[in-house]
Formats: C-alpha cells, sequence, structure tokens
C-alpha cells in the first residue's frame, strides 16, 4: 500500500514539476528568439571593381549599421552575406547604404535578394 501510495505522490510531482516548468521554459525561449530575431541575407551586388577599393567600403558601411552582426562582401563573386537583426535594421536599410556607398565614381547596384532565417 505504501508503495502504491508513494508512486502516486511521485506521478504527482512529476505532472506539476515538468508540464509546466518545462512548458514556461519554451514559451520563454520561442519569445527571446522571436524579439532577437537574426537572419541571414545574400545579396548579389553589381559595380563593384575591386575587392579593397569597393566591396571592403561596402563591408565596412554595411557594418557601421546598428543591428548587423556580420557582413561579407566578395568582390569575385559580386555577393554579400549579412547576418543582422531585424528588429533593429531592415533588408531597406541595407541596400539602402549599398547604394549610397560611394567610392569614386561608381554606382553600386542590388540585383538580388536571398532571405535565409
Amino acid at each position: 500500500m505504501k508503495n502504491i501510495q508513494l508512486l502516486f505522490l511521485i506521478l504527482i510531482i512529476s505532472c506539476f514539476c515538468g508540464n509546466d516548468i518545462k512548458g514556461q521554459d519554451v514559451k520563454m525561449e520561442k519569445e527571446t528568439l522571436v524579439e532577437n530575431k537574426l537572419i541571414t541575407a545574400e545579396f548579389t551586388i553589381t559595380g563593384m571593381a575591386c575587392q579593397e577599393g569597393c566591396a571592403d567600403v561596402l563591408q565596412e558601411n554595411i557594418m557601421g549599421l546598428q543591428g548587423v552582426q556580420k557582413a561579407l562582401i566578395s568582390y569575385e563573386k559580386a555577393f554579400a552575406v549579412i547576418l543582422f537583426d531585424s528588429k533593429s535594421v531592415s533588408i531597406d536599410d541595407i541596400v539602402s547604404v549599398i547604394k549610397e556607398t560611394k567610392v569614386k565614381e561608381y554606382i553600386y547596384n542590388v540585383e538580388n535578394i536571398t532571405i535565409k532565417e
């Protein structure tokens, strides 16, 4: 009889402790992830003439945006990969920085954007 009572007590404790606490933890984790939504976007950039003068300057300017975590730009591939917090900076903000960056007489354009969440 004592074994059944003990088993019943363990079952009740595990139900209360396990499900409610774990459920709250998962809910809090999901809310935190939504609040800090990091997005990786790939951009095809035209108009660059070299790595040091164009791609590196673009990279530096993009990294100056609040919310941008990483920016890698390749002149050879005419390609950029940018990791950013969508709550702090938008795709439009990034595109604006690319188009507004001035190095000599070069004009930079974005032809394609792929978002990888």
